[in-house]
């Protein structure tokens, strides 16, 4: 009786991965990205880049949860969730996968200003207008020209970085130019726009997903890696507010 109970312990261990892909799956993530996670309809381009990748290996159905980063790392460590979009690096016992894309933050101007922003140096007495906690996010040399500019602010709310760049009250707005891409299309729907410089400096960011399974994980990156050789992510990455 003892071996069969051990027996029958050390087989389900083995079991996890397995019959977890026969039950929905639970995805974490932030409520609102765009456009790279939109709540509405559950859609964006890491959305959709992640179900194809689960489709293309017929992965399992997975289902959508949105919450705050806190309770999606939480959740994450004990094992409410199954995986997780933008989770913070290295958490013990968890497996990352290959990028599902990279975020690129750039620095962003009205054309008429002529600026040259080739460098955190070049932001000297400038106002700039930046996304929440980018000075902990773009590194040492921009933290450390933060204090050389005219004036410096951070929002939550991105829509407005648009609004105060068009009006001139900012000189330089920073933020990731795929979200500003897209607030600047929901801008034009009501109000004039200049043309604007984009300016990346700061380099791009691998956003990889986060999974408590190892051979999910493994999986995932098999499949992943397939259909970004593909000409639909290249769409899904050219259009991302037609997703």
């Amino acid at each position: 009786m003892g071996f069969f109970i051990v027996f029958a312990l050390s087989s389900y261990a083995e079991q996890p991965s397995s019959e977890r892909l026969e039950k929905p799956l639970i995805l974490a993530t932030t409520a609102y990205i765009p456009p790279y996670v939109i709540e509405s309809n559950e859609r964006g381009i890491q959305l959709s880049i992640i179900r194809r990748a689960f489709d293309l290996g017929q992965l399992g159905a997975f289902k959508v949860e949105f919450m705050s980063n806190k309770r999606m790392v939480a959740s994450l460590l004990n094992g409410e969730v199954d995986m997780t979009i933008n989770a913070p690096d290295n958490l013990e016992g968890i497996y990352y996968s290959e990028p599902v894309l990279y975020y690129e933050n750039v620095a962003v101007a009205l054309k008429n200003k002529n600026l040259d922003l080739r460098s955190s140096a070049n932001f000297n007495g400038l106002s700039v207008f930046a996304f929440q906690n980018a000075a902990s996010f773009l590194g040492k040399d921009f933290s450390l020209s933060i204090n050389k500019m005219k004036s410096y602010d951070e929002v939550v709310n991105q829509m407005a970085q648009i609004d105060h760049l068009m009006k001139g009250w900012v000189d330089v707005i920073v933020i990731e130019k795929r979200v500003f891409n897209f607030y600047l299309e929901e801008y034009k729907k009501t109000h004039r726009v200049d043309e604007v410089s984009i300016f990346t400096i700061f380099g791009q960011a691998p956003r990889p997903m986060a999974f408590r399974d190892k051979i999910l994980r493994d999986k995932f990156n098999v499949f992943l890696l397939q259909f970004k050789q593909s000409l639909e992510y290249s769409a899904m990455l050219d259009s991302p507010t037609n997703l």
